[in-house]
């Protein structure tokens, strides 16, 4: 109050000075200000103050819009002293330059502390906001002060005092120095409690914030953890009957150890235990809207069981909640108790007075920079008109959170309307960041460089329209792709989804089988001359011989007995022969893939009383091509021969059905997913990959506790579990072709986010991925703390998925941190990987802290990027 004064009459002094000057030619009344200028500034930028007076330029000049410049310039907090002067801007004076001669505030330049003896420099700093270079402000350094007190109090410091000053260093520049008086650092030594004979002293301990001092626990006491400890107190008897239950006093007794400069603390907790009462059940009355057995449905006590004075409380609010979704916010329910002494029990009835329904008559947003109004308004399941329904008020709000266009849950105000019986909706946004470029890499993959930069650039609120637009780069030596994508969730003015991607792949491959020729006599040629079109192909070499086509044993003409006949290729009449599955290199050759693919995808979304319903579908059409050196190589695979040169399509349709209750899509901490996804490719659609795959995904989230630290800060675990299976199967129809699996298009593990840590396993025909996780914030919307269990199975024959044995099992144990930022989604983790081979445990080398000699010693680091 005291510096508005101030301020309020320097501008009137300003204001007086200029006119004092100039009034004998006042010219400058009512003629247009062209600019605005600025003397003296120092430490202030123009940028930082031009955005304040840009809107005046072009307004003319009157008293009025001289005040409220100078009001909004002293509000910026840069300037002891603002003095204007009007100047001509033309000859003519039909223009004005406004000037202002300002004098900045001093600025820090340095912060100190004195008599912090137990605490560090950079402990104490950290909780401070007042910098170096930052403008003086005595109201800021009150709040430091208070942040520095809190800090002692809550290391035990509980007579620590903390006081502030400026003290010039010259150059328009102070010094702030925080004085710290610490005094005694305060531990419990003991805590006990009087007048109890229901509870035990260790169970009230359990109940209490604070703590003896101990091998586990410091024992620091906090003066603000008193009267929490009186609340936990109360509750806990309230939850046992005992309602009347009280904390009659709670005294400390102090000892003091001046040699160690601390003191010791006995707490004792008087207590008034008074008498166990039981539920006599509950009666309604005045209600008409609802029945009194809909009604009694939402208190969980039975008549005649133990008293839970909070349940209790949980189902007065339920009952009123009932009226408030329906709108009926305006009544009036009071709770009454009668009480039998003899049985004691307690009985209770809701006095309800009805009103009539409340109605929305605005709904106005605030805050909205760029997301336009209607995209905002679409996401709300109520309208203007509407009944005031905290329910669906609720479910609005939480659509908004999930677009991830705003950086908070928005707030919600709900004033009087015009006439009793409306009420406005005030809805209040803070934008966040919808537009950003990640870079990055991934670790993964199998053969030549293993790493890959990645490179995204994506909108999720292109224009404020609530569409995506985005572009994804993936480079390495062995696979290059970009993919252009468009997304809009809300088609025809509903939930309807559409959206389209362009992709384009290149990748080197150098681990295809390819043949060795051998020449062979034509077995029809009486005279063993040789046929230059025909031979046997061999990419490995085996102790073994078969063939369909002879007996076993029996010479083959031009083929080496070690050979075995792997397959008789019926198009080419080549007999491909094969072996071992130890192939040298010189049997492998390397090919280039490219693939140009376009697809289209839809979906519907509805709410359901179990969750979201989603149902998604897309078709997509590709070609691929296939480059390698044909005068040197000849792949083993038919499918590769067949794409050299010749683009082939790949055609694919996909459907996905979802229910989907998570709270928060991007970071849940309660509720189910359960998704099942289907894909059919090739088939009656024709093309050259012919497959059907089925994804099952099972998800779970529940917040196991959450307690309150402070307003900005709450300690909770969140468990986590997941379990998917997911099968390659043959297709049951094409156009007389093979059936070949299409390559490359396989399952596999990532090493990332499936089998994290293990080397990257191809060519799966069935996969299951289970994890569980516990889950703790270290700052909620930032970053979390993660446990973590997993086991993965991927088999090449699928019917092996579900047969007994563990062999093929990956298991992994670790945790790490988890960045909850959608747009910065990585995760560290330090894990332990092992396996079972013939039932025997088996512990992998870690890429950390192995010891050579240790077989199954160390680590594994894990980075880990879960787009």
């Amino acid at each position: 109050m005291r510096n508005r004064l101030l301020a309020a009459l320097i501008i009137m002094l300003s204001l007086a000075t200029i006119l004092a000057a100039q009034n004998e030619d006042a010219w400058y009344i009512n003629i247009p200000i062209s600019d605005i200028q600025f003397d003296g500034l120092v430490n202030v930028s123009e940028n930082d103050i031009r955005g304040v007076v840009t809107p005046f330029i072009g307004q003319v000049f009157t008293d009025d819009v001289l005040l409220d410049i100078q009001r909004r310039l002293y509000n910026l907090e840069y300037f002891d002293l603002i003095i204007p002067e009007a100047v001509p801007g033309n000859e003519e004076r039909s223009q004005l330059i406004l000037k202002f001669t300002v004098e900045e505030r001093p600025v820090i330049d340095a912060v100190r502390l004195s008599g912090n003896q137990r605490l560090r420099r950079e402990t104490i700093l950290d909780e401070i906001i007042s910098k170096t270079g930052d403008f003086v402000s005595r109201a800021q350094a009150r709040v430091d002060r208070d942040a520095i007190a809190a800090l002692y109090r809550g290391r035990g410091f509980a007579d620590v005092n903390v006081e502030f000053s400026y003290q010039d260093a010259g150059d328009n520049s102070q010094v702030l120095v925080f004085e710290i008086t610490e005094g005694f650092q305060t531990n419990i030594e003991e805590i006990t409690f009087v007048g109890i004979s229901f509870a035990t002293e260790n169970r009230l301990r359990g109940v209490i914030e604070s703590k003896e001092q101990g091998l586990f626990n410091a024992g620091t006491f906090e003066l603000a953890n008193l009267e929490l400890d009186r609340q936990a107190i109360l509750q806990f008897y309230g939850e046992n009957g005992y309602v009347d239950a009280q904390v009659l006093d709670i005294e400390r007794e102090i000892i003091v150890d001046e040699e160690r400069n601390r003191q010791f603390l006995r707490l004792t907790y008087y207590i008034d235990e008074g008498i166990a009462w039981f539920f006599g059940g509950v009666e309604f009355e005045g209600n008409t809207i609802f029945t009194d057995e809909e009604l009694r449905d939402e208190i969980l006590l039975d008549d005649g069981e133990v008293l839970d004075a909070p349940l209790l409380q949980q189902g007065f609010q339920q009952v009123s909640d009932r009226y408030y979704q329906g709108g009926y916010i305006f009544n009036q329910i009071t709770l009454d108790e009668t009480r039998d002494e003899a049985r004691q029990q307690i009985s209770y009835r809701f006095s309800i007075v009805e009103q009539g329904r409340a109605y929305i008559e605005n709904i106005i947003i605030r805050g909205n920079t760029k997301t336009k109004d209607e995209v905002i308004l679409r996401e709300l399941p109520f309208e203007e008109g509407d009944v005031f329904s905290a329910s669906r008020i609720r479910e609005g709000i939480g659509n908004l959170y999930n677009t991830q266009y705003f950086a908070d849950v928005p707030n919600v105000e709900t004033p009087q309307g015009s006439v009793p019986g409306l009420m406005d909706l005030i809805i209040n946004l803070e934008e966040g960041q919808t537009t950003d470029i990640r870079l990055g890499f991934s670790v993964g993959g199998g053969g030549g460089f293993p790493i890959s930069g990645i490179v995204k650039w994506y909108d999720t609120n292109f224009l404020g329209n609530g569409q995506t637009i985005g572009a994804d780069l993936t480079v390495s030596p062995q696979q290059q792709t970009l993919a252009l994508n468009f997304q809009d969730g809300w088609l025809f003015g509903d939930r309807f989804s559409g959206g389209a991607t362009l992709t384009v792949d290149r990748s080197v491959r150098n681990d295809q089988l390819q043949d060795i020729l051998y020449p062979v006599f034509d077995k029809n040629d009486e005279n063993g001359v040789p046929d230059p079109f025909q031979g046997y192909y061999v990419f490995s070499q085996a102790t073994t011989y078969n063939s369909t086509d002879y007996e076993a044993g029996e010479p083959f003409p031009g083929v080496p007995t070690e050979v075995e006949i792997l397959q008789y290729d019926l198009v080419t009449d080549y007999i491909y022969a094969g072996g071992s599955s130890a192939i040298d290199e010189a049997y492998l050759m390397e090919y280039t893939n490219w693939y140009v693919g376009l697809s289209f995808s839809s979906g519907i979304r509805r709410r359901t009383p179990l969750g979201w319903g989603n149902i998604g579908g897309s078709i997509s059409s590709g070609l691929s091509l296939v480059n390698y050196d044909d005068q040197l190589y000849r792949p083993f695979s038919y499918e590769i021969r067949e794409n050299l040169g010749v683009f082939k399509f790949e055609n694919s349709i996909s459907l996905t059905f979802a229910l989907d209750n998570r709270d928060v899509f991007f970071n849940p901490q309660n509720g189910y997913l359960i998704e099942q996804g289907f894909n059919y490719t090739g088939g009656i659609l024709g093309g050259s990959k012919n497959f059907i795959r089925t994804d099952t995904t099972l998800q779970y989230y529940r917040t196991l506790f959450d307690y309150e630290v402070s307003p900005s800060f709450s300690w909770k675990l969140v468990f986590a579990a997941n379990s998917s299976l997911s099968l390659m199967l043959p297709q049951f129809f094409t156009y007389g072709e093979e059936n070949f699996e299409a390559e490359g298009r396989l399952l596999a593990t990532n090493s990332m986010t499936i089998a994290r840590g293990w080397p990257t396993i191809s060519n799966g025909q069935a996969l299951i991925n289970n994890w569980l996780e516990f889950r703790l914030p270290i700052s909620e919307q930032i970053l979390w703390f993660d446990l973590y269990g997993e086991a993965v199975r991927i088999v090449e024959d699928r019917n092996q998925i579900f047969a007994p044995g563990s062999d093929d099992w990956l298991f992994g144990l670790g945790g790490g941190i988890r960045f909850s930022i959608p747009q910065f989604p990585f995760r560290i983790y330090l894990a332990k990987l092992f396996k079972f081979t013939d039932g025997e445990l088996e512990w992998q080398d870690g890429n950390l802290f192995n010891d050579p000699e240790r077989p199954g010693s160390g680590l594994n680091l894990i980075f880990s990027i879960s787009l």
